[in-house]
C-alpha cells in the first residue's frame, strides 16, 4: 500500500544562515513509522538569500545516505530566496523511514558585500521552515532474515566459492514474514545495484 510521512507539525523559530561556513544550520526530523519502505523523498524549505546559488541543501538519512539537493553555484548571483521551494530525491529508495533525518542548509559563499565593503554591510541570510514528506509503501510480505546467505552452485570452473562477475550462481537464503502477509510460491527475489555492482 502506498503512505506517506510528512514532519514536523509545527515549525520552530526562524534561524540565521551564518556566512561562508560549512556547518550551516541542520532541523532533525525523527520519524516513528515502522513497516514503511521509502521510495521518495520531498523537502519544502523557506530561505531567504540575496544570492541562493551560495547555499548547500543536504538531507541525510537514518542511514547515513546523503541526498545534495541544492549546490553552490557561484554563477548563480543574480536569483534571490528558495520561497516555499521543493526538492525530491529518489537516492533514499529502499531505505527504512524509521529513525532521525537531518536537512543541513550551509552557506559556502562570503557575501561580496564582506569583502569589498568598509564597514560590510549584513545580508539577510534566513532559514525560515523546512518540511520533509516521505512517501513510500508497506513492507508487507517475505524478506531476507539477516545477512548470510549460502552459495550452492556457481557456473565457473574450476569453482571458487564465490560469485564472480557475470557469473550464474544460485544462493539459499532464509526468508521471514515481517507482517500477516501470505509468502507467495512462486517467490520474485529483486536484486538492487548498489555502487554498480549488482547484490
Amino acid at each position: 500500500a502506498q503512505i506517506t510521512a510528512q514532519l514536523p507539525a509545527s515549525q520552530p523559530a526562524a534561524e540565521t544562515i551564518p556566512d561562508n561556513n560549512t556547518t550551516g544550520v541542520s532541523r532533525t526530523f525523527n520519524f516513528t513509522n515502522t513497516n514503511f519502505r521509502v521510495e521518495h523523498v520531498e523537502v519544502t524549505v523557506d530561505i531567504s538569500h540575496p544570492r541562493r546559488g551560495d547555499l548547500e541543501i543536504i538531507l541525510t538519512s537514518p542511514s547515513g545516505m546523503t541526498s545534495r539537493l541544492a549546490e553552490v553555484h557561484r554563477v548563480d548571483n543574480a536569483r534571490p530566496d528558495y520561497p516555499s521551494w521543493t526538492f525530491t530525491t529518489v537516492r533514499h529508495w529502499g531505505e527504512t523511514a524509521l529513525g532521525n533525518w537531518t536537512v543541513k542548509v550551509a552557506d559556502r559563499d562570503p557575501d561580496p558585500t564582506s569583502i569589498y565593503t568598509i564597514p560590510p554591510i549584513p545580508w539577510t541570510r534566513t532559514l525560515s521552515s523546512v518540511v520533509v514528506k516521505l512517501h513510500g509503501s508497506t513492507n508487507a510480505g517475505a524478506r531476507i532474515a539477516g545477512t548470510s546467505a549460502t552459495l550452492v552452485s556457481e557456473d565457473n570452473l574450476p569453482v571458487n566459492d564465490a560469485a564472480d562477475p557475470g557469473e550464474s550462481v544460485t544462493f539459499d537464503f532464509e526468508l521471514k514474514n515481517i507482517a500477516s502477509a501470505t509468502t507467495p510460491a512462486g517467490l520474485t527475489v529483486t536484486l538492487l545495484s548498489i555502487d554498480g555492482i549488482i547484490e
